[in-house]
Parts: structure tokens; sequence; C-alpha cells
């Protein structure tokens, strides 16, 4: 996911934080931001997700886009994530892409949806390309296959799907995060890399076992972070040669992360948000500190 200029976990799906300096270790009231104080961030730091859970290991359920002190906008096609770009947000729905005006924050407004079926889980915005991971559910005992689709967003008003680029048969598409030419899948156990420089054609380079039940990604630098069940920890210094670095179990279900300099931030089912710093590439994640969410709030 896009890191952006500030961190704010509120009533939200999508987690956006400030710059916190490599030297110190963050204070968790320093990430508490009020309503109030909201209305002062940019675009990118104040768009956010409705949303509520629907089961363990099941997506989250959304209904809602919506900017605080701003408009809100009614998709109903339960959202599952988004990337921002200028001033168009492109949401993936469990079933199609939607594509919506925000430079207006008080008066935003649909351009164009594209239904492509279920199950779309993620979206990483670059150019004129929108790269989103789908899981293909397949009738048992045949495995659930992953897909990576790319649509050419380079008019927001008329989006349409380019193709296919690539597809397993057996791996569940959770998460994706684009770094160089290269495009970072997380499967429901393992971190997949292809190569992306042509956006119409991707080739596949090298895939690692690491984590059960991933559900989101962040790339930094040469180290890969997925998240789940557990944090774990990607060396993917060589695409084409990743390795396993660690793991670490967090026994609920992570459903968000970001990382700024030094830390990783986490979204926890029922937990709140949870800090770890993680200082060098090999080093194992530790945790620093923690903040609740509110009474009958989670991500």
């Amino acid at each position: 996911m896009r890191v952006y200029n500030l961190f704010v976990l509120f009533l939200s799906f999508a987690i956006v934080f400030s710059q916190t300096p490599s030297s110190s270790i963050p204070d968790s009231s320093s990430l508490l931001v009020s309503t109030s104080s909201l209305t002062s961030l940019s675009h990118s730091s104040i768009i956010s997700l409705a949303s509520s859970h629907t089961g363990a290991y099941d997506p989250i359920s959304l209904s809602t886009f919506y900017a605080f002190e701003g408009d809100t906008v009614m998709v109903n096609y339960a959202p599952r994530n988004l990337d921002i770009d200028g001033n168009v947000a492109y949401v993936v729905c469990t079933d199609r892409l939607i594509s919506i005006d925000i430079t207006n924050l008080d008066s935003m407004f649909i351009l164009d949806s594209v239904v492509v079926g279920f199950e779309l889980t993620d979206i990483e915005v670059r150019g004129n390309f929108a790269f989103v991971t789908k899981i293909l559910h397949c009738v048992y005992p045949t495995p659930d296959k992953g897909l990576l689709l790319v649509f050419n967003i380079s008019n927001p008003e008329s989006i349409f799907l380019v193709d296919t680029v690539y597809m397993s048969d057996s791996l569940q598409f959770r998460a994706v995060d684009l770094e160089g030419d290269v495009a970072y899948i997380a499967t429901e156990h393992g971190l997949l890399s292809l190569d992306i420089t042509h956006p119409d054609s991707a080739i596949f380079l090298d895939y690692v076992i690491g984590g059960n039940y991933l559900k989101d990604l962040v790339v930094d630098g040469n180290v890969a972070y997925a998240s789940g069940s557990q944090i774990v920890k990607f060396d993917v210094t060589y695409p084409n040669s990743m390795s396993f670095i660690c793991q670490v179990d967090t026994y609920n279900i992570i459903w968000s992360i970001d990382v700024d300099g030094d830390y990783l931030f986490a979204a926890y089912w029922n937990y709140g948000v949870k800090i770890f710093y993680v200082p060098k590439q090999n080093s194992i994640p530790r945790l620093i500190d923690s903040i609740p969410f509110p009474e009958n709030v989670h991500p």
C-alpha cells in the first residue's frame, strides 16, 4: 500500500500516517487524531472506507466511501481496497473497479465502474494502469486460482480491462504492491514476484512460502512485509531469488499494515493498532506499543 503523509486509523480500514523520526520510538498518543483536525489533511490522507466485518477469515465487507468532514459516496458493492492517483480514487469492490472524482471532497462523484466478476482483493495504480488481484473460487477439490488483472485508466471516465496478465492454478492472490518493474503478490501462504516491465504481459520470477491467511503486503526497499496470522518478512533484494527471513505470530488476524522508516504499524481485528520496531533487514519485528480501538470499533 502507499505511504501517505499522515497516519490515522479512525473507524476505517485504510491506514495513513505521519512521518516519525527514525531516531525515536513513536508515542501512541501522537497518533490519535480527532475528527475536527482532519479538515487540514491532503486528499490522499482523508479518504477512507467505513467497514464492518463478516467473519474471522472473510474479507472486510464495506459499503461506504467517504471523506472526513466531507462528502459520502455510496457504492454498495462491498469495497475491498483503494488507491489514489491525483484527484481520482480507484476503489476495488468484490466484483468491480470504480473510479471516483475526489477533486472536491465536499462533492465527490463516481466517474466510471467496470464489472469483472468475483472476487477482487487489492489494487495498485502505476501511470495509466491499475493492477488488480483476484481470487477465482473453484468447486472443491479443484483449488482456487489467482489472477492479476490490468486495467487501462488513462481516462478515469472510461476505464477498461486490458487483460488477465497472469494466472496461478493453485494460489489465492490476496494483496499486491509494486516496486520498480516488479509486482509482488501476497498469496494465502507466501509471496509471488512478477516482472511487469510490459504491463500487458507479466512474467513469473519467483515464489517463496511463508505466513498464513495473508491479507496485506508492503514492499519497503529490499524487504517485503506481509500480514495475516503473522507478520512475515521476506528478502526481495533479488526478485527472481527471494527468501523467507522470519515471521512473528500475532495470535489474531492483521488486516492492514504500513511501514514508515524503522516502524511497522499493524491494524488488528479487535486489538487496535500495534507498533513494531523493524530497524534492520534481518531483524525480528519487536512489539513496542499498542493503541486500542474505541469500544465496538474494529478495522
